[in-house]
């Protein structure tokens, strides 16, 4: 599981002040999960990380793996140019569909579209969680250089290239100021009480 702590103290002071007026967070950090959520699904369309950087682009040998498993292709060498019909031309080169394929590829966006579609919230006490259950989701976030996870049966390194970090997870600007008004909307709700 990934851990990332948010040391943000106008957030962290509006918790304290809702937990001493003997609140409970569990429906406030609900909402502040579902604005975290909603924020980090729109990090996968716009390709960029909570500090609003872009993600690196995919690698050449990324996107080639890619086009060769979207094309059906048996070999990158050979004059097998894949079983579907124009990702590929007669002589080996790149078709219009591959073009396609290729052009559109993001990074973190995969052809299950799995990591950017599973972000998941989950209050448990005073704890708010915020994240993906998928097993290399903290790569996607951290990265992880060629090799860092062993080796595969046959010697190849795992992973077989670098991979940048893209962070995904986090707090932006805009969501600081999301959850600052999801507190007060509680803090004023609880002063009325």
């Amino acid at each position: 599981m990934i851990k990332i702590e948010i040391q943000d103290s106008g957030v962290l002071r509006a918790l304290n002040e809702l937990l001493r007026r003997g609140g409970d967070l569990a429906p406030a950090l609900a909402d502040v999960g579902e604005l975290l959520v909603g924020s980090t699904k729109t990090r996968f369309a716009e390709g960029r990380g909570p500090g609003g950087e872009a993600w690196p682009p995919n690698t050449r040998a990324t996107l080639e793996a890619f086009l060769y498993r979207a094309s059906g292709a048996h070999s990158k060498t050979g004059k097998r140019t894949g079983t579907k019909k124009g990702y590929f031309r007669d002589d080996g080169r790149l078709g219009a569909k591959g073009a396609g394929v290729v052009m559109s590829k993001r990074p973190l966006i995969g052809e299950s579209k799995r990591l950017g579609s599973e972000i998941v919230y989950r209050v448990s006490g005073n704890t708010l969680l915020v994240g993906s259950a998928l097993e290399y989701s903290a790569v996607q976030q951290f990265g992880a250089k060629k090799g860092a996870f062993g080796k595969t049966r046959r010697g190849a390194p795992v992973p077989w290239g670098d991979i940048p970090p893209r962070p995904f997870l986090g707090i932006s600007d805009a969501d600081r100021a999301g959850i600052l008004d999801i507190m007060n909307d509680y803090l004023a709700g609880a002063a009325r009480e």
